[in-house]
């Protein structure tokens, strides 16, 4: 996906990963750039400033 993005020329829409990761592949999607890797349970105020914190940088 990341690959097709900058095929695009869109590489500055952030892809935020959440769900089941496991730590080494959450370090691997940090590597490519994937931001967030929120897990479950993660409360819904830091999925927001996490977003917030990627529109406004």
């Amino acid at each position: 996906m990341i690959a097709e993005l900058k095929k695009l020329d869109a590489a500055d829409i952030p892809i935020i990963a959440g769900g089941l990761i496991s730590p080494a592949d959450a370090k691997a999607l940090e590597g490519m750039g994937v931001t967030g890797n929120l897990g479950p349970g993660t409360p819904i105020e830091d999925i927001i400033e996490h977003i917030n914190n990627l529109v406004l940088s």
